[in-house]
C-alpha cells in the first residue's frame, strides 16, 4: 500500500510521535494471549469474523480493493482474519450480487493473491464456506432456491426438499471449496452452518422436517454437516484446521434450534473433527437482526450461548456478538470463550487491536452499532460502508499524505462533519481552528444520543473532541462565526460545516407558545402530558420514545404511508416494535391546524379529527444553514460545504464529508 499512512493509521503514527515513551499497558492480558485452532497458532485471541463486503468482482473474483480492506485489518493486529463467506455453488448458493466464489479452479489465483498479502502483513487468514440456501439471490439469477423441506421463508415458497443426490452434490461442492482453499493458501476453514443458510436449516427442527437419513433426530439433521466436516478434513492436509460456525439457538422460532440440541450438535461437530466452535444464532420475529444486534440491544448478547457450548466440547469456542475490548477481556478471564470475534469493531477502526496492544484505548474509533453496513449489504446489497470510518473500502484511495503546503483553515461548526474535516485537515499538517457557537463541540450528536437506546452514539463524539484535543486544534467555542470574524481571521481554506437548520410548517396555530421543535425536546425543554409529534421519520419517532419514557402520551402523525421511513432495516424493526406498542401512530394523515390544547387532523380514516394535545413537537425535516456562503466567496480563496450544512442527512454522510475534504484542501 506504499509508504503513505492510511487515515486509521494516521492518527497512531502522529501519537505516537507525541508519545515516544508509551508502553503497553497489562489492560487485557487474556486477549493478548497466544492459541491454538488445531495446529494454527494465533498470536492474540480476537477474531475478524466473516463479514460480507461485496467489493468483489461480478463473476465473484477477488480484488485489490478486497486485498486492502482485509490487508488493513491484518496490519491492525487481529490474530485470526476470516473472509466473507464465500459460495461453494454458484449461483444456487450464492447470497450477493459480488461474493467471493470458489466453485471453480479459476478462483484460486485471486484467493492466493489475497492470502500471501495476508501472511505478508504477519497474520493468519482463514475462508469461510458458505451455501445460502433460502437466502440466495434467486430473484437476480432466476433461480428457486433450495431447501431442507418443503417451507416459507422471506417470501420464498419451497415446494420440494433437495433429493439425497442434491444433498451429496452440495457436500461435494464443500469438499471441492476446501481443497481449493487449501492450494490457495489459507490457514483455515470455517464451514458456515449459522444464521439463516442452508446448512443452519439442515440443523434446524423448523426447517428441516425430513424423515431420511438427513432429518428427524439431532444426529441425523447433522449429518450433512458433519460429513462436510469430516470429508474436508480427509480431503486436506493435517495442518490446516476446519471448523464451524453454528447456531447456539434460534430466537424467536417456534419449534426452532434450542440451547440443548446445539449443544449435541457441538459435541457431534468435534467428534467429526471441528477444530473450534463458533457460535451464533438464527433469528428470527421480533429477534430479527439480532445476531447483528445494533445499538439498543445488550452487549455480548448472544455470549452466554458460546459459554454454554464451551462447558460440552474440549476445542477452542469462538464468542461473537456486539463484543467489545473490555467485554471479550472479561468473557476470556471468566473461561466463558477461548476466542473473541469483533467485526463491527473492526470496520471502525482497523487497528483496534494494535491500539489496544499499546495501551491507546482513548485513539480507537469507536463503532456505534447504527448497522448502517449491514443493512447497505443485506438489505440493499451495496458496497461496505461505516457511519464512522469513511476510509472503508477506501483504504488505498483515502492514504494520508502530508500537505504539499501548510494553510490556514477555519471550520465553522464543531458537529461531526466538522470535526472530521478539522482532524483530517491536521493530520496532514494545516493549521486548522474551529468555531463553534455552541459551549461544546459535537453538534448535532449530541442529540442525536440523547433518545433510548442511543448511547452509543456518545462515545463517538467523545472519540472526535479527545482527536481534536490531541492535536492541538483550536477550538473557539461558544463563539458564532460571523462575516467580520471570518474577515478578521482570514483564512486560506474555509470549511461551513454549520449545520441545518428545522423546518416548520404554514398551518393556523403554528406560531403557539404550545409549539416546539423535536431538538429544543431532546435538549431538555418540558412539554405537557398529551403531546403530538408532527413527522413520523427517525427524529420524530425517536423523539417520540424520548417522550414515552418520560411517561408522556404520544401521538404521531405522519403524512406518508409508514413512519420511520428510510431508517436502516435492521434498526427500523425493533424501534416499530417498541413504538406501536406504546404511541398512537396515525399514518397517511397530515394536520390542518393547531389549537392551544388540540391539533385537528385530516386522515385516510378520519376527516377533521381532534387529538388532545398540551405539546405539538414539529419534526418535519430541516435545511442547510448556508448562510454564511454567499457573504464569504468575495474574500475566501477556497471554501468547501460539508455535512447538514450542504444538506440534511446522516452520521455517514456527515462523516464522508468531511474526511473527503479533510484529505483534498
Amino acid at each position: 500500500m506504499g509508504s503513505s499512512i492510511s487515515p486509521n493509521n494516521a492518527s497512531l503514527e502522529c501519537m505516537a510521535e507525541r508519545r515516544t515513551n508509551l508502553k503497553s499497558k497489562p489492560e487485557f492480558p487474556h486477549l493478548f494471549q497466544p492459541c491454538k485452532i488445531g495446529q494454527m497458532i494465533l498470536t492474540n485471541r480476537v477474531v475478524l469474523p466473516a463479514m460480507g463486503n461485496n467489493y468483489g468482482t461480478e463473476d465473484g473474483s477477488v480484488t485489490d480493493r478486497q486485498i486492502d480492506y482485509y490487508n488493513e485489518r491484518a496490519i491492525g493486529g487481529a490474530g485470526l482474519l476470516i473472509t466473507e463467506m464465500v459460495s461453494i455453488d454458484s449461483p444456487t448458493g450464492q447470497r450477493g450480487s459480488h461474493q467471493l466464489r470458489i466453485n471453480d479452479d479459476k478462483y484460486i489465483a485471486g484467493l492466493s493473491r489475497l492470502t500471501q498479502q495476508i501472511h505478508q502483513s504477519g497474520a493468519k487468514m482463514a475462508i469461510q464456506l458458505c451455501h445460502a440456501g433460502l437466502l440466495a439471490a434467486s430473484d437476480k439469477f432466476a433461480l428457486q432456491p433450495v431447501a431442507p423441506s418443503p417451507v416459507e421463508y422471506f417470501g420464498h415458497k419451497i415446494t420440494q426438499g433437495l433429493t439425497i443426490n442434491e444433498i451429496e452434490a452440495i457436500i461435494r461442492h464443500f469438499v471441492k471449496g476446501a481443497q481449493r482453499a487449501e492450494k490457495a493458501g489459507f490457514d483455515g476453514i470455517e464451514v458456515h452452518a449459522a444464521h439463516s443458510y442452508l446448512l443452519a436449516h439442515f440443523l434446524s427442527p423448523y426447517f428441516n422436517r425430513r424423515r431420511d437419513d438427513f432429518g428427524g433426530s439431532t444426529e441425523k439433521r447433522s449429518r450433512i454437516l458433519l460429513e462436510i466436516i469430516r470429508r474436508i478434513r480427509q480431503s486436506v492436509g493435517q495442518n490446516i484446521p476446519v471448523w464451524c460456525r453454528m447456531n447456539g439457538t434460534d430466537f424467536g422460532l417456534d419449534g426452532g434450534l434450542q440451547i440443548g440440541e446445539a449443544k449435541e450438535i457441538a459435541r457431534l461437530a468435534e467428534a467429526a473433527g471441528s477444530a473450534a466452535i463458533h457460535v451464533s444464532c438464527g433469528a428470527y420475529g421480533m429477534y430479527f437482526g439480532y445476531n447483528r444486534a445494533q445499538m439498543g440491544q445488550p452487549p455480548g448478547n448472544l455470549a452466554e450461548l458460546a459459554a454454554e457450548i464451551k462447558k460440552v466440547v474440549n476445542v477452542p469456542v469462538i464468542a461473537v456478538g456486539r463484543i467489545n475490548l473490555q467485554l471479550g477481556e472479561q468473557l476470556l478471564r471468566e473461561r466463558k470463550t477461548d476466542l473473541v470475534a469483533i467485526g463491527r469493531g473492526h470496520i471502525a477502526d482497523p487497528q483496534i487491536i494494535k491500539k489496544a496492544s499499546e495501551g491507546r484505548i482513548a485513539d480507537i474509533r469507536p463503532c456505534i452499532s447504527c448497522n448502517v453496513c449491514v443493512d447497505d449489504l443485506t438489505v440493499l446489497d451495496l458496497t461496505l460502508h461505516c457511519s464512522v470510518n469513511a476510509c472503508v473500502g477506501k483504504e488505498r484511495e483515502y492514504s494520508l499524505n502530508p500537505a504539499l503546503k501548510i494553510k490556514k483553515v477555519l471550520v465553522v461548526g464543531g458537529g461531526p462533519a466538522g470535526m472530521e474535516a478539522a482532524i483530517t485537515a491536521a493530520l496532514r499538517g494545516h493549521e486548522v481552528t474551529i468555531y463553534e457557537q455552541q459551549p461544546t463541540l459535537g453538534g448535532k450528536l449530541i442529540l442525536a444520543a440523547k433518545p433510548p437506546h442511543k448511547d452509543e452514539i456518545k462515545p463517538l463524539n467523545d472519540y472526535l473532541i479527545s482527536q481534536v484535543n490531541q492535536l492541538g486544534i483550536k477550538v473557539k467555542s461558544g463563539k458564532k462565526a460571523t462575516l467580520a470574524s471570518i474577515k478578521k481571521f482570514s483564512p486560506d481554506v474555509l470549511i461551513l460545516a454549520a449545520g441545518a437548520l428545522p423546518l416548520s410548517l404554514k398551518l393556523p396555530g403554528i406560531d403557539g407558545d404550545n409549539v416546539v421543535f423535536a431538538e429544543d425536546v431532546l435538549s431538555g425543554r418540558e412539554t405537557g402530558h398529551n403531546v403530538v409529534v408532527i413527522g413520523g421519520g427517525l427524529v420524530g419517532c425517536e423523539t417520540a420514545e424520548f417522550l414515552l419514557q418520560q411517561g408522556k402520551k404520544v401521538t404521531i402523525v405522519e403524512m406518508l404511508a409508514e413512519i420511520a421511513n428510510g431508517v436502516g432495516h435492521s434498526f427500523k424493526t425493533p424501534l416499530l416494535n417498541r413504538l406501536t406498542d406504546k404511541a398512537a401512530i396515525l399514518t397517511g394523515t397530515q394536520c390542518k391546524e393547531i389549537g392551544k390544547n388540540s391539533v385537528v387532523v385530516n386522515g385516510k380514516f378520519a376527516q377533521d379529527q381532534m387529538i388532545p394535545a398540551d405539546t405539538i413537537v414539529l419534526a418535519v425535516g430541516a435545511k442547510s444553514n448556508i448562510g454564511l456562503l454567499i457573504s464569504t466567496q468575495a474574500f475566501v480563496p477556497e471554501i468547501h460545504v460539508i455535512g447538514d450544512c450542504l444538506e440534511p442527512r446522516r452520521i455517514i454522510n456527515a462523516i464522508a464529508d468531511g474526511h473527503r475534504v479533510g484529505l483534498t484542501i
